[in-house]
Order: C-alpha cells, then sequence, then structure tokens
C-alpha cells in the first residue's frame, strides 16, 4: 500500500486528534500498551535523555576538531 500510513497520519484533521498515539500499516491507530501511559517511566526516561545530552553536549563543545 506504498505510503498510505504516512500520508494519512500527516493529512487527515482527525489523526492529530491522538495525542501519544501512533499508525500501523494501512493507516490503522495502534492500541498503546498500559506501560507507555505510565507517567513515572515518563519521567524516568526524561530524565536519563536529558543527562545523555547534557553528557553529550559538554563533551562536543570543543566542535568538532576537539
Amino acid at each position: 500500500m506504498g505510503a498510505l500510513t504516512q500520508l494519512y497520519a500527516g493529512t487527515m484533521p482527525e489523526a492529530g486528534n491522538v495525542p501519544g498515539g501512533y499508525f500501523i500499516p494501512w493507516a490503522r491507530l495502534a492500541e498503546q500498551q498500559p506501560r507507555f501511559k505510565n507517567e513515572e517511566l515518563q519521567k524516568r526516561f526524561k530524565e536519563w535523555v536529558d543527562a545523555e545530552l547534557r553528557a553529550f553536549t559538554e563533551s562536543s563543545e570543543g566542535g568538532w576538531n576537539a
């Protein structure tokens, strides 16, 4: 079906009414697993990502030739 799912998700107004949702082939909304709605897990993941990005930016402050 080619790019049907991407086109649907990117162009149909009702696709924007699903915050945090994602689409699977043939423009179908996927069921979210309960762990994806776990706010404590989301917080821990965000903290981990922030720490990793901070470490990366601090190590590359000298530019590409550092």
